[in-house]
């Protein structure tokens, strides 16, 4: 295939940059910059715009990109512009524009409709979601334990499918023909918690119910009575009689396509969860049987998980385990035959220590905590104990039981740092509050000076710049106060509605500088909550004013949702702005203390918010940040 440079040198070549246009995988044309005309253009950019081809070799900029003056480009620079179309109006699209090697007057501009973008972003987000759910569900049979696996089955099974709540049925130990719901996911307290099996039977083969269809059982009639708009159940093992029913349903959302097969991924999974653990149950059995009939050194090999040496009456090493060799840092072979005293070396002689013990003062003999050092040195911390083994040989005579607590030292040291953090924040509090009344001081002091000069003075412009900096501090004193100190709350019922009317009207005429939009939606009536209305206002003031740095440079749209709650559920308020977003790298950091990507702010702001939503027994979470749009969101309890 020629290049697009190859054919510009043609003396008429519209009709190969045709061909080669069509090629690509979004709307492009070729701009002559002489003429300022479309020279050649696809089927995608006629398909997107509506226009004939004709039409489009003859229209000047403006009637193709009513805010573009000129094109040029000395670099591929992708950026939103707004289209004419003839079928739907404007349409937002990027465009990239590139110049083709040895074109001179010629560009190359590609086009892409910002809705065929969040598309793709959407599905790749769904892909990935699901992606995610597969590689949790291969983990799955790796728990420690059925009851987690099931678990992280079911919160897996909500990622692959989407639906909002799972439920596995099972047999009732010792009762015949009854079914319990022994697990769920999501919202699946509308469902009985036990089921004939004549009720459930007949699913024996993945079935999905829709409103519309016949409710043949308890589980569609309940369904139909929760107004879901779909119930899917699929039996866990089809080959042999009925041990279980897995259900999945949704009360918003339709069924994926592929929900019958994404059914036979989870519940191939479930079953092998549970075929995994009954042999391992089995194994586990028939190892114990087995260990008793093996020596008291095999059992203490196979059955204890902490390090073990075994040594003879001489303390001279006769095997070691793995975990006493990846504690200590050496080989079995390496340490084979010397003396133990050489491998466990600590702060005081271990030789001595373990001779003083002899089996005539009991065969088990507890060291405590005792320090010793790994092989390259590193000082680790060891249980240990010794265990006198009765052999008419000798060998071995003793095993060396080694039991590393360096995870429980390492905790410790947290506990440790976490109390001089709390000593800390007190020394932040007192320190913060003794600052205030010197720079309250000082602060007169640069009033007085500044009722001393002329108010063209060139000092004025200096006291003013010390000023902002005495407020600053004042205002970086009073978040650390708020976050230090213990605050308690005057709880009463709070109607939200009101609240946030009264903070977007002091708001409004900021917002209205900015040309930032607001909107309210929220149900004639919802339940108050129960809170301290002046720290509730802190933290919706926070979020709002937020958002609104995110989209002063621009403008935007801040909008306000509240949903009303299910019985026993909290009252959702979501703060939607349409701004900057949030960078994904500090998505995990927004609620720490101090962090800020503001050069006027504290950092505070968020870390406040947090501390009193969780105190009013709530929740706050960032649920979902991108360029063009985030949404945070506070649950609060209901009176």
């Amino acid at each position: 295939m020629e290049s697009i440079a190859s054919l510009i040198k043609r003396p008429n070549p519209s009709s190969e940059y045709d061909f080669i246009l069509n090629q690509l995988p979004q709307a492009a044309l070729i701009w002559d910059t002489k003429r300022e005309r479309i020279t050649s253009c696809n089927g995608k950019l006629i398909e997107l715009t509506g226009k004939t081809k004709q039409e489009l070799l003859e229209a000047p900029l403006p009637e193709i990109f009513p805010n573009i003056t000129k094109l040029t480009s000395s670099e591929a620079t992708p950026d939103s512009f707004t289209l004419i179309t003839t079928n739907h109006g404007p349409a937002t699209v990027r465009i990239q524009i590139a110049i083709p090697p040895g074109a001179k007057h010629w560009l190359l501009v590609k086009l892409e409709a910002e809705q065929a973008i969040h598309q793709k972003e959407v599905t790749k987000s769904l892909q990935d979601q699901r992606w995610e759910a597969l590689h949790v569900l291969a983990l799955a049979p790796l728990h420690e334990n059925l009851d987690s696996s099931f678990r992280q089955s079911l919160q897996a099974g909500q990622l692959l499918t989407g639906a909002s709540f799972l439920g596995i049925y099972f047999p009732v130990p010792d009762v015949e023909n009854e079914f319990k719901l022994a697990y769920s996911w999501g919202n699946s307290g509308e469902f009985p918690d036990t089921i004939p099996v004549s009720e459930i039977s007949h699913l024996r083969v993945p079935y999905i119910w829709q409103p519309g269809t016949r409710a043949t059982s308890l589980l569609h009639q309940k369904a139909l009575a929760n107004k879901l708009t779909y119930l899917a159940t699929s039996p866990i093992d089809q080959s042999a009689p009925l041990t279980g029913i897995l259900m999945v349903g949704d009360q918003i959302s339709q069924p994926p396509t592929e929900l019958i097969q994404m059914l036979q991924v989870l519940t191939g999974v479930l079953d092998t969860c549970r075929l995994h653990f009954s042999a391992l149950g089995t194994s586990q059995q028939d190892q114990l049987t087995l260990s008793e009939k093996l020596n008291i050194s095999e059992l203490i090999k196979n059955i204890i998980a902490d390090g073990i040496i075994l040594v003879d009456d001489k303390f001279q090493v006769v095997e070691i385990n793995h975990s006493a060799s990846a504690t200590l840092g050496y080989s079995g072979d390496e340490v084979l035959g010397k003396p133990v005293d050489q491998i466990l070396i600590g702060e005081q002689s271990i030789n001595k220590l373990l001779t003083e013990h002899s089996p005539e003062n009991g065969n088990t003999h507890d060291f405590g905590e005792v320090r010793l050092h790994r092989r390259d040195g590193v000082p680790i911390l060891i249980n240990l104990r010794m265990l006198h083994l009765a052999s008419e040989t000798k060998q071995p005579a003793a095993a060396i039981l080694l039991s590393d607590l360096s995870k429980h030292e390492e905790f410790r040291l947290r506990s440790k740092q976490l109390e001089e953090q709390a000593v800390l924040g007190e020394v932040m509090a007192i320190f913060a509050h003794e600052v205030r009344n010197p720079i309250n001081n000082i602060g007169m002091g640069l009033q007085v000076m500044a009722a001393s000069f002329e108010d063209d003075d060139p000092l004025q412009s200096e006291i003013g710049r010390m000023k902002q900096d005495i407020d600053r501090l004042e205002d970086l004193m009073k978040s650390v106060l708020s976050v230090s100190r213990s605050t308690e709350y005057k709880m009463k019922p709070v109607n939200i509605k009101v609240l946030l009317e009264s903070i977007l009207a002091r708001w409004s005429p900021r917002m209205g500088r900015y040309k930032i939009e607001t909107k309210m939606i929220c149900p004639e009536e919802i339940p108050d909550v129960k809170g301290d209305k002046r720290a509730l206002e802190q933290v919706f003031t926070n979020l709002i004013q937020n958002g609104i740095n995110s989209m002063k440079a621009a403008g935007g749209t801040l909008s306000i949702r509240i949903t009303p709650p299910e019985p026993g559920k909290m009252l959702n308020i979501d703060l939607i702005d349409t701004g900057l977003g949030i960078p994904p790298e500090i998505k995990n950091h927004i609620f720490d203390p101090f962090f800020t990507t503001n050069a006027d702010g504290t950092g505070l702001g968020l870390a406040i918010s947090k501390r009193i939503v969780v105190a009013h027994s709530g929740k706050i979470e960032l649920v979902e940040s991108f360029p063009g749009g985030t949404v945070f969101r506070i649950g609060l309890p209901v009176v």
